[in-house]
């Protein structure tokens, strides 16, 4: 990797410093989606651990035709 490319990291703690947390939603049965942020260390959230800010992202999401493509999941991992 070129050295001007190594400010992921740089960022990735950055973002930690101020949220404890990321939340991300992605599709459940492509291999490179879910089950690899799951392999990361993200947890997949249901039901009630989705709040309502996300509920209302999703449905924005769902009304401009996101879902047509594949079912999305919720995952959540922390940053600290």
């Amino acid at each position: 990797m070129l050295p001007g490319g190594r400010r992921g990291g740089d960022r990735r703690g950055r973002a930690a410093v101020a949220f404890p947390a990321l939340t991300l939603t992605t599709f459940a049965e492509v291999p490179w989606n879910a089950p690899y942020y799951v392999r990361c260390g993200f947890e997949v959230i249901e039901g009630d651990e989705v709040g309502p800010g996300l509920r209302a992202i999703r449905a924005r999401e769902a009304a401009h035709g996101l879902d047509r493509w594949a079912a999305g999941v919720h995952a959540t991992g922390a940053l600290r």
